[in-house]
């Protein structure tokens, strides 16, 4: 395949290893979904054209992904890689990437999200980052707490400068949500929601519609849509760029 037709062919190996072997592993290449692999498999896709390929699982973060810079391969029409399991005995299971260059297989860098999560709920921290930071670190606290239930957003102090972070960066399906909430179901009370609202049971019943609100939107795949927007972010505003 030649890089002129704008695609470049992933040919990507998980090597076998006991720990997590029999969960497959949800692969996205800069936020597209490309395959789900099996332990010891090869996943051979097709992916866009890009300065930079980053690579993940949706629901992993800290250093479990891997970052291809596209001016460091011996051959932009065709990448190799090689995903191997870490970890496991009394440790988390992870996964390091690596990319074949001149004949070797060489660890990739990874993003590291732990300051960000740290800044999260760090004033201190997150007042010294700068103000593509503070977009992603909001997008990312969203992104954490959605993941429960819509209650552990709507509670939350930053949930407006959450909402406008998401705005910020394109994820239009959980806006849409979050603003339907707010003008439909909690149209009548000022947000964030207060400790208070806990022991209102007409307010619970109505958290309970705001959950299945946004349950129904992950099933269509605001969460996804959400992971793309993040990992696009990464790419233009938080990557060191080369040249």
């Amino acid at each position: 395949m030649n890089d002129k037709t704008g695609k470049v062919i992933f040919q990507i190996v998980r090597k076998w290893a006991f720990p997590g072997a029999l969960l497959p592993y949800k692969l996205f290449i800069n936020g597209e979904y490309v395959g789900s692999l099996k332990n010891g498999k090869t996943l051979i896709t097709e992916v866009t054209k890009s300065d930079y390929y980053f690579i993940d699982s949706m629901y992993e973060s800290d250093e479990r992904n891997g970052i291809i810079c596209a001016s460091d391969l011996n051959d932009p029409s065709q990448v190799f890689v090689e995903i191997q399991c870490a970890g496991g005995f009394k440790t988390v299971v992870y996964y390091k990437f690596f990319a074949l260059k001149n004949g070797e297989y060489l660890e990739l860098p990874s993003f590291n999200y732990s300051r960000y999560y740290v800044a999260c709920y760090n004033e201190e921290l997150y007042s010294g980052l700068t103000k593509q930071e503070k977009i992603f670190t909001r997008c990312l606290q969203f992104f954490n707490e959605v993941s429960d239930a819509a209650d552990e957003v709507l509670f939350d102090d930053k949930v407006l400068e959450m909402l406008d972070a998401l705005k910020c960066i394109g994820a239009t399906q959980y806006t849409h949500v979050f603003s339907y909430i707010a003008e439909h179901i909690l149209s009548d009370i000022l947000l964030p929601l207060t400790d208070e609202a806990e022991n209102d049971k007409d307010l619970l019943q109505r958290m309970n519609a705001a959950n299945q609100v946004v349950w129904d939107s992950e099933k269509n795949g605001s969460a996804e849509e959400l992971h793309k927007c993040l990992v696009k972010y990464i790419i233009k505003n938080l990557l060191e760029k080369r040249q």
